[in-house]
């Protein structure tokens, strides 16, 4: 084989990586549902991209009881730091929120999400501990928002932290979010 070729077969495969990386963004946007979500947004910054938002959503924190039985029997058995499970959405009102947390694949017109489920609150140190906590934080891999909106960043946040001990304690933000099989992105974040 010659030095062009295999200059240019080196140099195809970053550019095949690249492009597999986008399809399964490019197929949410195209495929995907928009629904709407409760949040709470800290402004941020990024040394590379700007502006970010972090983004608390509502649907992180859920009761205990929202966990399936067989969720809670793999975990007690579990190795790791966190198990992969699927997160059962349901509208409630013109929000989506959790109806339960499942290990099984859901039927393709249900809407989830992918997340995982921290096996702490299973072992039994926690749970025999004398304050039990019906919460649990919920991790969904979600991307940062970056945005270039000067609405948004310069929100309520920094003005009410001198007035208000805890202004972050309201979900005062809508995050629109396209879902396709279980991934989404995050489309738009307005405020209420």
């Amino acid at each position: 084989m010659s030095r062009t070729k295999k200059y240019l077969l080196t140099s195809l495969i970053p550019l095949c990586i690249l492009i597999f990386m986008c399809i399964p963004p490019l197929i949410t946007q195209k495929y995907g549902k928009t629904i709407e979500l409760e949040s709470r947004i800290t402004p941020g910054k990024d040394t590379f991209r700007g502006k970010v938002l972090y983004l608390d959503y509502k649907i992180s924190s859920i009761k205990k009881d929202k966990l399936d039985f067989t969720l809670v029997e793999k975990a007690k058995k579990f190795k790791g730091e966190q198990i992969d499970a699927y997160a059962i959405l349901t509208q409630v009102g013109s929000f989506y929120d959790v109806s339960h947390i499942t290990m099984e694949r859901p039927k393709s017109d249900e809407v989830y999400l992918k997340c995982q489920v921290p096996i702490y609150i299973f072992k039994s140190d926690y749970i025999s501990s004398e304050e039990k906590i019906d919460i649990i934080y919920i991790n969904y891999p979600l991307d940062r928002y970056f945005t270039s909106s000067k609405v948004v960043i310069e929100s309520d946040y920094y003005k009410n932290i001198d007035k208000n001990p805890s202004p972050m304690e309201n979900y005062n933000y809508i995050v629109k979010l396209k879902i396709y099989r279980g991934s989404a992105q995050v489309v738009d974040v307005v405020k209420k």
